[in-house]
């Protein structure tokens, strides 16, 4: 007779590798939303001056990116670190010679695959949940009489993951998983 366990242990130590940090006190990207864009661009600078840069910033609007570009090129430019805002840029952090951040919107939340110290941050910007105002959730909302939150939540959580997803590609990776605007999602 034989016996085994059946459970297969990780090859990632993703506790061991990787911090994730929720900034409860950041400011929300709707209240002021230039009190949003301003700290963003600090703490991305920050994190640049501290660091090899190799950040992956992910946006869910198009504007607050652009909003963030506008300010921080002038920012970095000044300590010589790169800012590029387009998927077809992301693989400017592979070279590890140079001190690179990329912007980008939600076509990154997946597909990106830079392995090792070309990226040791993902930034994103809040967390993605679903418009209550988008047509196909409502009606679904509406046809199948159930509430915001079941729709939202899977969906949500696998787009947190897949931006997580961007930092670590192999067991090797390690580095910051940061959500500037958590909401009110305590999970």
């Amino acid at each position: 007779h034989f016996t085994y366990d059946s459970t297969i242990d990780s090859i990632y130590d993703y506790e061991g590798k990787t911090k994730i940090i929720a900034m409860d006190k950041f400011p929300k990207y709707n209240d002021i939303k230039e009190d949003f864009v301003r700290e963003t661009v600090d703490l991305i600078e920050k994190i640049c001056l501290n660091s090899n840069g190799h950040i992956l910033a992910l946006f869910n609007s198009k504007n607050r990116l652009e909003k963030v570009h506008d300010i921080l090129i002038h920012n970095l430019n000044k300590h010589n670190i790169e800012l590029y805002k387009h998927k077809s840029s992301v693989n400017q952090l592979r070279y590890l010679r140079k001190k690179c951040v990329v912007l980008a919107s939600k076509s990154c939340f997946e597909g990106i695959d830079i392995q090792g110290e070309g990226l040791t941050c993902v930034i994103l910007d809040k967390l993605p949940n679903k418009s209550l105002d988008d047509p196909l959730y409502s009606s679904i909302r509406s046809f199948k009489k159930i509430n915001y939150e079941d729709i939202n939540y899977p969906q949500l959580s696998i787009k947190v993951k897949q931006a997580y997803g961007r930092l670590i590609r192999s067991k090797y990776d390690y580095g910051y998983f940061i959500i500037l605007d958590i909401g009110n999602n305590n999970k």
